[in-house]
């Protein structure tokens, strides 16, 4: 069982890019801990300020080539923010055809595709005027999930009803990059989607 970890710099948290097997020092490698098993292989390979294109580049190579099981696909906040700090549209009905395409690609070789959304911490606020974007940027990628029947983790959400415990910056300090906290969060939401179909709860007894 190969399971293949996509998406920007959330995903890829520092990871060795010498050594192929690293899994960074976030919610990847938390969940490498968590199914811990000689059968299965953790493989990331989020690259940081990725966008949905860039991620289309290089899919070739860093997806297909690799032949996972699993493909679990975070990416998106970085399509938003470069809209705001660079000027570089991001034009959603272009962004949901190039994320189809990824998905069209991988579909028919991989077991599963478990896509993530994108999320917004209100920790950061010269980042608000981002959040309508990044709304609409999560519906985008939620019709995409219930049209290809995948898997879909509601981070977004999920961040949103955790800040009513525990302030916003325990979570995130800049509301894009997750604390450790932050990536124990995304570890347990993406455990809890997939334990279900990938363990099977035993028949039961007559």
């Amino acid at each position: 069982m190969r399971i293949l970890f996509q998406g920007d710099s959330v995903t890829d948290c520092g990871r060795n890019r010498a050594k192929s097997a690293d899994t960074g020092a976030g919610y990847v490698s938390r969940i490498a801990h968590a199914l811990r098993d000689p059968g299965i292989e953790i493989l990331n390979r989020g690259v940081a300020g990725d966008r949905v294109s860039d991620l289309e580049a290089r899919w070739q190579a860093d997806c297909l080539d690799l032949r996972p099981d699993v493909v679990s696909i975070l990416i998106g906040i970085n399509n938003v923010w470069r809209h705001f700090d660079s000027g570089e549209e991001h034009d959603l009905e272009v962004f949901e055809i190039d994320y189809q395409r990824l998905i069209d690609r991988i579909a028919p070789t991989a077991r599963r595709v478990i896509l993530m959304e994108p999320f917004l911490i209100p920790s950061a606020p010269d980042k608000e005027p981002m959040r309508p974007l990044v709304d609409a940027t999560i519906q985008v990628i939620r019709t995409l999930a219930r049209r290809n029947h995948l898997d879909l983790v509601p981070l977004d959400g999920l961040f949103t009803a955790a800040c009513r415990h525990h302030p916003a910056r325990h979570w995130a300090e800049d509301g894009v990059h997750p604390s450790a906290a932050g990536h124990q969060l995304i570890a347990d939401a993406w455990l809890d989607a997939y334990r279900p179909a990938a363990s099977p709860a035993p028949p039961a007894k007559p």
